[in-house]
């Protein structure tokens, strides 16, 4: 009888342990979706702008810079959808990737709004797929800083944020209204 209240008495523990367990990696995943379930919305909004910011250029007007050492309308697009995609895999997920943007003088609108939607997209399932422990691991930064890479997505917002506004001073140049910018 004794033996048999052991093995109870071991049943009933490894059961409380395997829950508990479980409850703590739950409420891991809940951490983890504190900034990532607040994030990614931001990061949508941000991406649907500037597709709405290339959609919004009339195709003939792609080519425009304001000054000969300014990018073209389209290689602002191309560049803010190539480097955030490319930064998000270098300093978010630690990949060795060759950094190379498609030469946007080639490209058409429809494929410049079809790359921007694909590679923003991307960088939103890299940053979806960050947990709590590597949110906070240490990073080195381009500018040879420390930083958790929570912080580093913030910077690669910042740089999408950067450009989306040279694009929507391009359209303002060009006489054209841009998108009205919506508030998250």
């Amino acid at each position: 009888m004794n033996k048999l209240r052991l093995y109870i008495i071991l049943v009933i523990a490894i059961f409380f342990s395997a829950a508990y367990l479980a409850n703590k990696k739950n409420d891991e995943h809940v951490k983890n979706a504190a900034f990532t379930e607040m994030y990614v919305p931001i990061w949508n909004q941000g991406k649907a702008q500037v597709i709405e910011l290339a959609e919004a250029m009339p195709e003939d007007k792609f080519s425009f810079k304001p000054a000969e050492e300014s990018k073209t309308f389209a290689e602002q697009i191309v560049h803010i959808a190539a480097s955030s995609h490319i930064m998000a895999q270098m300093i978010l997920k630690g990949e060795k990737v060759e950094y190379k943007e498609p030469d946007a003088s080639t490209m058409s609108k429809e494929e410049i709004i079809e790359f921007t939607e694909k590679e923003l997209s991307a960088t939103a399932d890299i940053i979806e797929s960050l947990s709590e422990k590597e949110l906070k691991t240490e990073i080195k930064s381009f500018g040879g800083n420390m930083m958790p890479k929570q912080q580093a997505v913030i910077f690669i917002h910042d740089h999408l944020t950067n450009h989306k506004a040279k694009a929507n001073l391009y359209i303002r140049m060009n006489g054209i209204d841009p998108p009205k910018y919506r508030y998250y």
